[in-house]
């Protein structure tokens, strides 16, 4: 409808920290869902000003413009829970990031073998 793309090319022109509902700071928890897949998932936004690659090189910065680049550093990650303050960058800064931070996920399989059919008998 199109009230609805007007009102969604208002947000696209704006910064995610002056998006509604206080924005999108450092510390906010993202929920992302397409109901259409059944696929929910929880973004922490982070903010950091200087990223160390060496000490994090684990991390990835996802660009505001789309770009998705390898992080050189990233603090420790906390929890999802938690936010702090209002996030507010300084007054100079005006980039947005977002943090991904992609915990080890180990997938374990094994050669689970069927037991053999039984042979059917005859009588």
């Amino acid at each position: 409808d199109e009230d609805e793309v007007e009102r969604y090319k208002t947000l696209a022109k704006k910064r995610l920290a002056e998006l509604p509902g206080d924005g999108i700071v450092d510390g906010t928890t993202v929920n992302l869902q397409d109901l259409s897949q059944d696929f929910n998932v929880k973004v922490v936004v982070r903010h950091v000003a200087d990223l160390d690659e060496e000490e994090y090189p684990e991390l990835c910065i996802w660009d505001v413009e789309g770009g998705i680049k390898p992080v050189a550093n990233a603090p420790a990650q906390e929890e999802a829970e938690k936010t702090d303050g209002n996030g507010a960058s300084a007054a100079g800064d005006d980039d947005d990031d977002l943090v991904m931070i992609d915990e080890d996920i180990e997938v374990l399989t094994e050669n689970v073998q069927a037991p053999p059919a039984k042979k059917a008998r005859r009588v």
